[in-house]
């Protein structure tokens, strides 16, 4: 039987609750605490057991509860921190600069509201901060040493998240075309492919005896399975337009996460090479849309960070009839991104330190900015061909982004940047106090209900309750005829006479309420209502 949150343990953000897919992580490590066996649940799209040992680490210290597994991923973020602020000063950005560009992330509400949870996202992000430090300071020191970190770093996030791979094709590609032949010596080049891409095929292999079976998942949208077959089916045919979806994607969320940057880089000089540009970006997003492709517009429900909520853990819940964000405010939102991008690439290509040429003269010479652009290049052409377009796996490429615009070294204002990450810190804290208060009392919706006598299988909480206490603890799960599991809002259509909603709902009877309080909004409450 899974620990089940105590409600009120913890406080916001590190309540003991668990975040969106989170559970289904917490599950693996919960049942290495108590059998010594490493396993993922058949729902888990990653097969993250490097932080599932880290997980266990931290709850064998504290014991385990999602309060210790969200402590855990904030250490993570502040090495990924770290990492980053390291990688702007060895790529010569002054220091003052360097420690915008790190608070440009952890400001970041996307970055921010998954940090303090238990998700791949922030992991995955800050070991690959890591790999690129280590091959940076490889390729500018020609020291093995460092290109063995950065192999070691590449297979850590490969054992976060698959789509790590990418990290060491892209240090081999870069080693193999630099100039001056150093990485194509004595074999360099294989200390940071073969280490790496070896422990994909040992991780691939590892699954298939370690993965813990509990429903037919075939038929269900975006499992596991039905990503493979999709992507086997599909991904050749819509790759085009998935690359424009893509691009939209990238000027978007990348656009609105340099916002302290690119406030301190515009300058008066810049108006005209940043409207240019902008003009450009826009004329192409235009031209993408034309074609058909539909955008994943910025601040809308339902991404990561919405303008009204962070975390979007409401619409995984029962009844959840709005407010929705506007459209409008979703295409203000991109303009204001495009806007944004066009400022740090005026910023890169006028800036006195950028290469002669700009980008394509660095590209000749400069082997770390060919590194770090074949990572942005090979992640956005995974996020493509898997069809990852959201928010929050788009953030690989924030810290790839300000890197390179930073290199430049462009004249900068301190006082309209911290300006910007003061903006960004407010919006943080209002977003996860706002989110651990639903959240505490989504949690105590059911604590009600339960003190009621009523089943937890006769209870409909959505995706997050249900698959903690149900589909993770598949003894206690309802099943359909046949005796397949089956939970609703997870993997089922079952629909229980009791639920915990946003709302109450026409056909039946509210039974009690349970009020929060947000900062962000209007005061609501949790309805508990039961089928007339």
């Amino acid at each position: 039987m899974n620990v089940s949150p105590t409600v009120g343990d913890g406080w916001p953000p590190f309540q003991n609750t668990p975040f969106v897919d989170d559970w289904v992580y917490a599950w693996s490590v919960e049942n290495f605490l108590k059998t010594g066996r490493i396993e993922v649940l058949d729902l888990s799209t990653h097969l993250n057991v490097a932080q599932i040992v880290w997980g266990a680490l931290v709850s064998f210290l504290f014991g385990f509860s999602f309060t210790a597994l969200r402590v855990s991923t904030v250490l993570i973020a502040l090495v990924g921190l770290g990492a980053l602020y390291l990688l702007l000063r060895e790529l010569d950005v002054p220091r003052a600069t360097a420690l915008v560009g790190a608070a440009s992330l952890a400001v970041y509400p996307v970055y921010a509201v998954l940090a303090v949870s238990f998700m791949t996202d922030v992991p995955f992000v800050s070991l690959t901060i890591l790999a690129s430090l280590a091959m940076v300071r490889a390729i500018r020191h020609q020291s093995v040493g460092w290109l063995v970190w950065a192999a070691v770093f590449a297979a850590l996030s490969i054992a976060v998240r698959l789509p790590g791979v990418v990290t060491p094709i892209a240090m081999f590609l870069t080693l193999l075309v630099a100039p001056g032949g150093w990485g194509r010596r004595r074999g360099r080049w294989a200390i940071v492919s073969v280490i790496p891409l070896l422990s994909a095929l040992a991780l691939a292999y590892w699954a298939s005896s370690h993965v813990q079976q509990v429903a037919d998942l075939r038929w269900m949208i975006n499992s596991p399975e039905d990503r493979i077959a999709m992507l086997k089916e599909y991904s050749v045919r819509f790759l085009p337009g998935m690359l424009g979806g893509t691009f939209a994607l990238l000027c978007g969320t990348v656009g609105l996460a340099l916002l302290p940057v690119s406030a301190g880089c515009f300058r008066r000089r810049l108006i005209k090479p940043t409207f240019g540009i902008f003009v450009v970006l826009a004329l192409s997003l235009a031209f993408v849309r034309a074609l058909g492709v539909d955008f994943a517009l910025p601040l809308v429900t339902g991404n990561t960070w919405a303008l009204n909520e962070l975390g979007s853990m409401r619409t995984l819940v029962p009844d959840f009839a709005g407010p929705y964000v506007p459209l409008g405010i979703g295409w203000v939102s991109l303009g204001v991104a495009i806007f944004l991008v066009a400022v740090a690439m005026a910023a890169y290509g006028w800036s006195e330190a950028t290469p002669a040429g700009g980008l394509k003269g660095g590209l000749r010479r400069d082997p770390v900015l060919i590194f770090l652009v074949l990572m942005v290049a090979l992640h956005a052409l995974v996020v493509a061909v898997l069809w990852l377009i959201a928010d929050r796996y788009a953030l690989v490429f924030t810290p790839l982004v300000l890197a390179i615009v930073l290199s430049a070294r462009p004249a900068f204002s301190m006082r309209a940047a911290s300006a910007a990450i003061v903006l960004y810190a407010v919006v943080t804290v209002i977003g996860l106090r706002d989110l651990g208060t639903y959240d505490l009392a989504l949690w105590r919706g059911v604590e009600v209900f339960r003190k009621m006598g009523i089943p937890d299988q006769e209870i409909n909480a959505g995706y997050v309750v249900n698959g903690w206490r149900l589909y993770a603890d598949a003894d206690r799960a309802p099943r359909d005829a046949n005796g397949n599991v089956d939970v609703p809002w997870v993997n089922g259509g079952y629909d229980p006479p009791y639920r915990v909603a946003n709302a109450p709902a026409e056909g039946w009877e509210v039974l009690a309420t349970v009020p929060y309080d947000r900062w962000l909004g209007p005061d609501s409450a949790i309805y508990l209502i039961r089928r007339r």
